[in-house]
This record gives structure tokens, C-alpha cells and sequence, in this order.
């Protein structure tokens, strides 16, 4: 670093077009500081450090390595950096000192650059290229370059996920420089050099800014996605996105289930996805979260927190219990957060007490948080037992969680806050002591407190036809709600009710 009439950083960067977008996207944390920062790097990576706001010279004094991060320690809820490739550069010489990872991170994450202003003459010719193709429009970019063989989609699996996004209706552009992907005669499939050029990273953001949806593996059109607007679907066939990517709001990364002892830490802050399997070969799988991304938003309006409940619902079915051969909380949970009210906070008794735990009780304190932070409102969560309270509060730091370490009755009978969107409940296990009992008086005292739009769920009670009663949690409450003003809107597993 030199000293002039500024502090100047000389840096000689030459690295992939992925990491130069993270590294870019660094340099505004130090020019904020009063710092300058030049930049030597190759004619097609000059336009982002421009954005960037560097200066592009010929001759910069110090080389960049841009190494590996460690392996993260041990992961908590709220740790979205340790680990990661761009995170740990952000203290890495010969960049100056500024501050530690947890404090530079969120400053780095809200980092916005615009390749706007480079823009000359690419759009006519992008639109002239789209104009005559079906939409949807989906850029594929399924090998990479180092480590292609931990990145890439295999060549069959490829060929077989060209027929799954066409079938969606729409074209498939591979985005492929160096002529390595399959073919496919087909018309809505299109392979950028055969059917067009190399695009420069001027025309690839034009295409990007135009299109509908970018599937990526751990390539530079992947991390490039950041300078875009495009919907984007990373494709981790090997690796654990949170070591190398920066997360993104409308990224959603499809990662392995082998995953999980990381990626059940970092799902919600990269919007993770996982797939089964040693390799990510489910050419299904990937076209129906394509699918997701292209349609309406079901739930919220962010498309990454809309695929994640989408999948995290996905994972409710299946199941069984001692009440019930199957257990369809997938079907009951689609409904509730399609049709609770957008106004009010949202209340549950009992909260989440065994990590990914999908298949038992549901995970929903996890499920409400999200949606409660994507709609603007509050959940509020009461259980009685303070292990489940504490192991709540860490599983959804960050959320706009409230947990009560309180009996529900005592809760119910004292809450004085806005009035309730939405009632979950599911605060004793069945077969204790009391349990319908339990739920009922909870029915009965949240009544005051509820928007005359509220819905209310009340989980693990299945009817039960040789007699034509619900049997578990809601076998008491139910017949009396339905005897008080209110009416069956969806039931299975769950029931939910809304007034008559």
C-alpha cells in the first residue's frame, strides 16, 4: 500500500471471473473508508473492477492470492461466513486491515454494483438474439473450469435435464465458452457458441438481465449472478455452497443431503435446497425447483425464502405416527401460509426441541420464523419446558422469533398484544396427561385475542371414520369450535379451522 495525498491499494488480481465478482464486490468497503484502490487484471475482468469503483491500471505493485478459507469450526445458527472463500479475503493482505469478518460481513452482503453505465449497444443485439425464442428463457451453465470434476454436471445427466426444463415450455441457452456440453436437436435448445458467440461479460449481464432464470454449477456465471437481477439456481454437485458463494436473495442452491451438519446451520441465509444422493444426478429434482422459481410466488414474495418454505413443506409428508399411517402436514402447512392473514403476529404453543426434525413434530417454529420475517410480523412462540425454549431461541436467531417460557393457559390468559393473524396448536404430546383437555382450554382462551380473519391450526389430529371423531390433540377442542362459530377450511394430519 502506498502513501500519497490518499492511501493508495495496488493490487494485481488475476483470478476467475467468480472470484473477481466476489473480490469487486469487496472493494466499495475500502473506497467508503477513504481508501483508493487500483487494480491489474486481464482486458475482460476490467469492466466489474470499473464498476467496482478501482481504478484499472497497466502495472499494480501487489499480487492477490485469494486463497481457500479454513474449514469452519464449529457452526452456529448466526456464523454465515466462517469457512467462506469471499469472507475470509475480506481480512486477507495485501488488503488493509478494516475490520473482522463478523463485523464487514453484512456491509459486504448489502453491497449492490451496477454494470450499467458499460452498457452500449449489447441489449439491441441480446434481443435481437431472444426475439424469436419461446419464454421461458433458461441459461445453463452446467461444467466449470478448475475443479471441473467437483463442479460439473455430468454429461448424461445434463442431456437429461435439457428435456426436463424443456418440457416447462420454454428454451434452454447452454452457456458453454470452451464447446465441452452435450447437444440437443431440438429448437427450443440452443448452445451459445454453436448458435451465436463467446459473450463478453458485458453481453453475458445483458443476457442474464434479460432472461428468466440461470442454473448454475460453482461457476463464474454463478457468482457473476450478483451484478443481476436474475432468478438463480446453483447447482452443488460435490461442494457445500457456504465455502465458496456469497449468498443472495434470488439464489437458491440445490445441495447435496450428505450436507446436512453444515447446511442445516446456513440453509435460510443461502436458501438451500438438498437433494438426495452421492451426486446430484436428479435431472427431476433440479427442473422442478426451476419450475418453482419461473411460477408465482406461493407463499412470501422473495423467490429464495419462497423455494426454501416450498421445500422445508415438501419435507412434512410421508411420515407416520401412532395415529395415522400417513402424515400430510405438507398438505395442511400449503394452506396455512397461503391463506393466513398478512396482518397480526402469529402464535404457537410448543415449540421446536429436536434438530431437523421434519418427520416428527413438524419443525415449525423454523417455518413460522421464516414467513414471519418475510411478511413483517412477529411469532410468538410459547412452551413450559426451558430446554425447548433455549434450544428454540438458538434455532431461529435472527428471526423475528419471540419465545415465552410459560404454561399456554397462563399465556393465553394474560397476553395483552395485537391481535392474533394465526393460532398453532400443539403445546402437549398426546397421550400425556390431559392433552385434549389441554387444547381445548387453549381454543377457548385465544379466542379473545384473535382477528375476526384468523385461522387457527391444530396439529396431530386425524379423523378417524369408524366413529367419525378426531382422535390426538384436537379430539375435544375441534367438535367444540366447530360448535362455536367455526368452520373445517383443510384437514388431514392438521385441521385448520376459520370462523363460519
Amino acid at each position: 500500500m502506498r502513501k500519497t495525498d490518499g492511501e493508495i491499494i495496488s493490487v494485481k488480481f488475476f483470478h476467475g471471473i467468480g472470484d473477481t465478482s466476489n473480490f469487486a464486490h469487496q472493494i466499495p468497503l475500502w473506497t467508503r473508508r477513504g481508501y483508493k484502490v487500483e487494480v491489474e487484471t486481464t482486458d475482460d475482468k476490467k469492466p466489474l473492477f470499473i464498476a467496482a469503483g478501482a481504478t484499472v491500471v497497466p502495472v499494480a505493485d501487489e499480487p492477490h492470492p485469494w486463497p481457500h478459507a479454513p474449514a469452519p469450526g464449529t457452526p452456529t445458527q448466526v456464523d454465515h461466513w466462517s469457512g467462506n472463500k469471499a469472507a475470509y479475503n475480506l481480512c486477507h493482505p495485501p488488503m488493509p486491515h478494516i475490520g473482522s469478518w463478523e463485523e464487514l460481513w453484512p456491509e459486504y452482503l448489502g453491497v449492490k454494483i451496477s454494470l450499467e453505465d458499460q452498457v452500449t449497444t449489447e441489449y439491441a443485439m441480446v434481443d435481437e438474439y431472444l426475439e424469436s425464442l419461446p419464454r421461458p428463457i433458461m441459461l445453463l451453465h452446467a461444467m466449470g473450469n478448475t475443479g471441473s470434476e467437483s463442479k460439473s454436471i455430468h454429461s448424461e445427466v445434463q442431456t437429461e435435464l435439457y428435456r426436463q426444463l424443456l418440457d416447462l415450455g420454454g428454451t434452454v441457452i447452454a452457456l458453454d465458452w470452451d464447446f465441452r456440453v452435450p447437444r440437443l436437436n431440438n429448437y427450443r435448445f440452443r448452445h451459445m457458441g454453436d448458435d451465436w458467440h463467446g459473450l463478453n461479460v458485458i453481453e453475458l449481464y445483458c443476457l442474464m438481465q434479460r432472461d428468466d432464470i440461470l442454473l448454475a454449477c460453482d461457476s463464474g456465471p454463478l457468482h457473476f449472478s450478483r451484478f443481476t437481477d436474475i432468478p438463480t439456481l446453483g447447482l452443488w454437485t460435490f461442494h457445500q455452497p457456504s465455502t465458496y458463494l456469497v449468498p443472495r436473495a434470488k439464489t437458491v442452491n440445490i445441495v447435496l443431503s450428505k450436507h446436512n451438519a453444515l447446511s442445516k446451520y446456513r440453509r435460510v441465509a443461502y436458501n438451500i435446497v438438498e437433494a438426495p444422493g452421492e451426486r446430484l444426478n436428479d435431472a427431476a429434482f433440479i427442473a422442478n425447483q426451476a419450475r418453482r422459481m419461473l411460477s408465482h410466488r406461493q407463499y412470501v414474495d422473495d423467490v429464495g425464502k419462497d423455494l426454501l418454505l416450498q421445500h422445508l413443506i415438501d419435507r412434512q409428508q410421508g411420515w407416520h405416527s401412532e395415529l395415522t399411517s400417513w402424515v400430510d402436514r405438507h398438505i395442511t402447512f400449503d394452506y396455512f401460509f397461503k391463506h393466513c392473514p398478512k396482518e397480526g403476529p402469529i402464535c404457537e404453543t410448543g415449540v421446536i426441541r429436536a434438530e431437523e426434525d421434519f418427520a416428527g413434530a413438524g419443525y415449525s417454529t423454523l417455518l413460522f420464523g421464516i414467513y414471519a420475517q418475510q411478511t413483517g410480523r412477529e411469532l410468538i412462540s410459547v412452551d413450559l419446558d426451558p430446554t425447548n425454549c433455549q434450544f428454540a431461541r438458538a434455532w431461529t436467531a435472527g428471526l423475528p422469533v419471540t419465545v415465552h417460557e410459560k404454561h399456554s393457559h397462563d399465556f393465553l390468559k394474560s397476553y395483552q398484544g395485537p391481535q392474533l393473524a394465526a393460532f398453532y396448536s400443539d403445546s402437549q404430546d398426546v397421550g400425556t396427561p390431559g392433552f385434549m383437555e389441554n387444547c381445548l382450554e387453549e381454543l377457548k382462551l385465544v379466542q379473545p385475542h384473535l382477528r375476526p380473519d384468523a385461522i387457527i391450526m391444530i396439529d396431530d389430529s386425524p379423523y378417524k371414520s369408524p366413529g367419525h371423531i378426531f382422535q390426538g390433540k384436537g379430539g375435544l377442542g375441534i367438535p367444540w369450535a366447530l360448535q362455536n362459530g367455526w368452520r373445517i377450511l383443510q384437514a388431514g394430519y392438521q385441521v385448520i379451522l376459520g370462523r363460519k
